[in-house]
C-alpha cells in the first residue's frame, strides 16, 4: 500500500476527534435520547437465540485482556516480519493504539457525561457513555490495519476490510445485547478512528525519521 501523508492523518483524526466532541455534546443535552429508544426497541424485537450467542461470542473484542496482548504480538512481528527495518519504531503502531485507547475508555468513564446503561446491562451504575468495546475495537484494528497493509504483510482490502469486520461485529454486538446505547456506540466508533489515524500517522513519522537518518548516515 502506498504512503499516505501524515497530514491527512492528522486530519482524519482531528475531524473523528471533533465529531466525538460533537456527540457528547448532544448526549449531555439529551438530545439523542429519543433516537437511542428507538434503536433500542428495534433490537429488543428482532433478538434470537443463535444471534445471542453470536453477539456474547463477540465481547472478548473489546476487552483489554484481549486485544492488549494480541497487539503487542502483532506488533512483534510486523517488527521482525516487515518489508523495511527503518520503520521499526512505528511497528508498534497496533501496540500504542491498545493503551491508549484502553486508558482513554478508562478515564472517560470518570468525566461527563455520565450516562447509565440501557436496562439490559448487568451493571446498572456503570457509565455507558463512549461505548469502550467500540472504542478498543475500532482503535486497535483501525491501526493494526494500516500498519499491516503499509508492511505489504497483509493487502490492504483484506486488512482494511477485516477492520471494518471487527469493528461492526464488536459494537453491533454490544447493542444487540442490550449493553448501551445507539450513541454510545457512535462515539466509540468516532473516538476509536481517531485513535486510530493518529497511530497510523505517527507510525508515518517514524517511517520518515528512518529514512532521514539512512540519508545522514
Amino acid at each position: 500500500m502506498r504512503r499516505c501523508s501524515p497530514t491527512v492523518l492528522w486530519s482524519i483524526a482531528a475531524l473523528s476527534g471533533a465529531a466525538f466532541v460533537l456527540v457528547s455534546r448532544q448526549v449531555s443535552r439529551r438530545r439523542t435520547d429519543r433516537r437511542d429508544r428507538q434503536v433500542r426497541q428495534g433490537l429488543r424485537k428482532r433478538r434470537r437465540n443463535v444471534a445471542d450467542a453470536i453477539a456474547h461470542a463477540t465481547n472478548p473484542l473489546g476487552k483489554e485482556w484481549f486485544h492488549v496482548p494480541a497487539a503487542v504480538a502483532l506488533s512483534f512481528y510486523v517488527a521482525q516480519k516487515g518489508s523495511t527495518h527503518r520503520r521499526a519504531r512505528g511497528a508498534f503502531a497496533p501496540m500504542v493504539a491498545s493503551a491508549a485507547a484502553e486508558v482513554l475508555s478508562r478515564a472517560l468513564d470518570r468525566v461527563p457525561p455520565h450516562r447509565r446503561p440501557p436496562a439490559g446491562h448487568p451493571k446498572p451504575h456503570k457509565p455507558s457513555f463512549p461505548s469502550g468495546h467500540a472504542l478498543e475495537t475500532t482503535a486497535v484494528a483501525g491501526a493494526s490495519a494500516y500498519v499491516l497493509a503499509r508492511e505489504n504483510l497483509v493487502a490492504a482490502p483484506a486488512a482494511f476490510g477485516a477492520a471494518v469486520a471487527l469493528s461492526l461485529a464488536s459494537t453491533l454486538g454490544r447493542l444487540y445485547l442490550d449493553r448501551h446505547w445507539a450513541s454510545d456506540a457512535v462515539a466509540g466508533v468516532t473516538l476509536g478512528v481517531s485513535i486510530a489515524a493518529a497511530c497510523a500517522a505517527w507510525y508515518e513519522a517514524a517511517d520518515v525519521s528512518g529514512t532521514a537518518r539512512v540519508h545522514v548516515q
